[in-house]
Order: structure tokens, then C-alpha cells, then sequence
């Protein structure tokens, strides 16, 4: 009797447990239509705005659309307005998965995929389905777009040439590691031909290959950027304009409101919740240009003297940036996205003013973009018959007032997508 009431307590007291837990409140982060639309508005380019907002128009009767101002300040509009509209790589491709695809769920699947490549323009299939269509879209333009990897691509180009039977083809296909390792040696005794073949190999048929098809695109399409945001310097102010000449203007017209209380009621509730979504749009728009204007005076503050063109960038981080104006570090990533500023000292992209490395404990800056450049530079000016190894940069750093360890070197290396100094070596 003991042990079946000791049993029983213990049953008790799990169910007891378990109910709390299910009354406990689990909280759960749902993004809304109305939040989707805000991070989309925020993260949106100015052109891709401008198209958004122009469906928005077109889709709910309570908007209109107001007339262009006549009085233009900005003197680059003129040269805005008569950029012709480029699509984007999506938009393009989706035109020709239209025109090539003809199986419905084959094109649902391809806009799939090239909605998910990467910023290379490759994709990972991880079905039969998928290996399939990304097949088709490989012979898309750019040809080769939704290729695996690298490698891939590189062996596309060459099946492109009819070179499935060339040394270069071999090369790719069974010893690119070593390739990339430079392990020039190791292939020549694989293959029991000489490093001197090879190299011409190299600089023959491969290093004329490109290695990314979104490189071949964007040269190919030939794209001006049109600036988001631009800072100026005039009569000893630093000024900050939201570039939204191009977007149209638009108000709601209230008198639908009127009129709604004397519909039926489903003709009321549709022309309240019209107006539910105009005033968020409107809210949303505003938000991105106040977000934007507070980031890139946060900008002028920290970059005063780079922007002057005095001095070297000065690191930042996006937490830091996030926390000195409120934010959460997620805004200021999608704030910052796909936007370029045009400065005193030209056109940059938002996010080159910020810096992934962070300070020590101890309050010293690790890591500048000028000591990256500088480092780059020595690479650059290197003998390739005996480059610099990590140490040797070490040194160099050293003499001239930056002091950094191999290992920090390495690492600063890799980020920069350089070689080691056996990689690099010319035989």
C-alpha cells in the first residue's frame, strides 16, 4: 500500500506539472501580414520601392495618386528620371521561366529556386525534383545561374565550349582542391605530365572562365546606381535627403469614409480596412525615412572625417550603431540593405560604413578597413615566385605602426579571400 501510494503522489504531482506548463503562456514570434510589409518597405531599394508602392496605388480605390512637384531641389533628378528601368535578376528570370516552362508546378518550383540563390547565383538542390529544374534554369541567361557551386559552374562553362575531354576539364573535375591549394606538383605526378603543362592549362582555358554567373549579368546588364540617400556639405552644414523624388505621391480620400456608412455592410468593411492599409503604408514610408535619416546622421557623426576626406573609415559595428540610436540591430541590417549614398567622396554602399569586427575588452580597435586594404596592397606588390607568408606580413604590419599577430593575419587573409603564400606561388 505504500508503494502504490508513493506511485500515485509521484503520478500526481507529474500531472500537476505538466498542467502548469500548459497554462503557462508560450510566447510565440508571428509576423503579420502588416509586419512583413513594414520590413519589406524598410529593406526596399528605391526603385524596388517605387514599383511596390505603385501596385499599392493601383490596388486600393481610397488612394490617389498626386501630381509631380514642380519645383525639383535635388539637382541629380533629372538624371534619375531618365534612367530606363532595369528589371532585377528575379524579374528576369521569372520572365524566362514563363516563356521557357510550360509544366505549372515546374515553374512554381523554378521561382522557388531562384528566389533562394545565393549571392553568387548558385543554388544547392536537395531533391531529384529540384536537381531537374535546376537543370533548365542553368541554360537560362546568365547561362549557368542556379549552379551548384564553383566548381560547378566552372564545369558548366567548359561542357558550354565542348571541352568535357580537355586537361582543363580533368583538372576541374577530379583535383580542384588541389587546385585551389596550389598543389601544382601533386597533380603533375598524378597525372604524369609536367607543372609547365598545367600552368598553361591554367592560363589558357581557366582563368578565362568567370566564376560566378551573377558577375557575367551585372557587367553584361551594365547597371547605374541610383543613391537611396545623399549626404552633402553645404555652407558649413552636413544635410541628409531621403531620395524619394522618383516614388510617386499619393493621399486617401476621405470621402469614401462618408459613404461607407451608407453601404451594406461588407462594402463598409471593405473600404475601412482600405483604409486601415493606407494609413499603415503611410506610416510604413515615413518610418523608413526617419530610420534612414537617423542612421546616416549616426554616420556623419562617426565618419565625419572620412567623409571630409581626412582621414580613414572609422570602425563601427551595427550593434554599436544599434544601441547609440535605439534600434534593434535587425533594423539597422535591413535599414542599410541594397542602399548606396552618394557623399562628398562618391557613391558607397550603406553597409560599406560598417564594420563586422568589433573593439577588445580593453577598448582597442582589432581591425580597420585601411589595414585590410593595406594588407592587400602587400600582397598585391609581392614577388609570386616567393611570397609573403604570414609572418613576413606580420613584420611589414609592424614597421608601419600596425601590430598584428600571424595568426590575426591568417584570419584577416581568409576573410579577404587571398591564398596562403603556397597558394600564391608561381613555379
Amino acid at each position: 500500500m505504500l508503494w502504490k501510494s508513493k506511485r500515485a503522489n509521484n503520478m500526481k504531482t507529474k500531472i500537476q506539472t505538466a498542467n502548469k506548463l500548459l497554462a503557462k503562456p508560450i510566447t510565440v514570434l508571428v509576423f503579420s501580414n502588416k509586419m512583413k510589409q513594414a520590413f519589406s518597405i524598410l529593406q526596399s531599394p528605391l526603385l524596388e520601392l517605387k514599383n511596390y508602392i505603385t501596385k499599392q496605388i493601383d490596388a486600393n480605390p481610397l488612394f490617389e495618386r498626386l501630381p509631380s512637384k514642380n519645383d525639383h531641389q535635388m539637382d541629380f533628378e533629372s538624371y534619375i528620371k531618365n534612367i530606363p528601368h532595369k528589371d532585377s535578376l528575379y524579374e528576369d528570370l521569372s520572365k524566362q521561366i514563363q516563356q521557357n516552362f510550360h509544366d505549372k508546378k515546374e515553374i512554381s518550383l523554378a521561382k522557388t529556386i531562384i528566389g533562394n540563390l545565393d549571392d553568387k547565383g548558385f543554388y544547392n538542390p536537395i531533391s531529384q525534383k529540384e536537381i531537374e529544374v535546376t537543370e533548365k534554369i542553368k541554360q537560362l541567361e546568365p547561362n549557368g545561374i542556379g549552379c551548384e557551386n564553383v566548381q560547378d559552374f566552372l564545369l558548366f562553362q567548359l561542357k558550354q565550349k565542348n571541352k568535357t575531354t580537355s586537361l582543363a576539364y580533368l583538372l576541374i573535375n577530379n583535383h580542384f582542391n588541389d587546385l585551389l591549394k596550389n598543389n601544382i606538383n601533386k597533380i603533375g605526378k598524378t597525372l604524369k605530365i609536367s607543372p609547365k603543362i598545367i600552368f598553361q592549362t591554367i592560363d589558357t582555358d581557366i582563368k578565362t572562365l568567370s566564376l560566378s554567373p551573377i558577375s557575367n549579368y551585372i557587367e553584361n546588364n551594365n547597371y547605374s546606381i541610383i543613391p537611396d540617400v545623399i549626404i552633402s556639405y553645404k555652407n558649413g552644414k552636413w544635410i541628409v535627403d531621403i531620395n524619394e523624388d522618383d516614388i510617386p505621391e499619393f493621399t486617401l480620400n476621405k470621402n469614401y469614409l462618408k459613404l461607407a456608412s451608407k453601404e451594406n455592410p461588407s462594402t463598409t468593411t471593405f473600404i475601412e480596412k482600405c483604409y486601415r492599409d493606407g494609413k499603415w503604408l503611410m506610416k510604413n514610408i515615413l518610418m523608413r525615412r526617419r530610420t534612414l535619416q537617423m542612421i546616416c546622421i549616426y554616420l556623419i557623426q562617426k565618419q565625419y572625417q572620412f567623409l571630409k576626406g581626412k582621414k580613414s573609415l572609422f570602425p563601427i559595428t551595427y550593434k554599436e550603431a544599434a544601441k547609440e540610436l535605439n534600434f534593434h540591430v535587425s533594423t539597422i541590417l535591413r535599414a542599410v540593405s541594397n542602399k548606396y549614398v552618394q557623399t562628398p567622396r562618391g557613391i558607397f554602399s550603406l553597409t560599406y560604413f560598417f564594420s563586422k569586427n568589433i573593439k577588445t575588452t580593453s577598448g582597442n580597435i582589432l581591425v580597420n578597413k585601411s589595414q585590410k586594404e593595406l594588407l592587400k596592397k602587400l600582397v598585391d606588390q609581392e614577388d609570386k615566385n616567393t611570397p609573403l607568408t604570414d609572418e613576413d606580413i606580420s613584420k611589414k604590419m609592424q614597421i608601419l605602426g600596425f601590430k598584428f599577430a600571424r595568426r590575426t593575419i591568417s584570419k584577416y587573409r581568409r576573410e579577404l579571400r587571398i591564398g596562403s603564400a603556397k597558394q600564391r606561388k608561381v613555379y
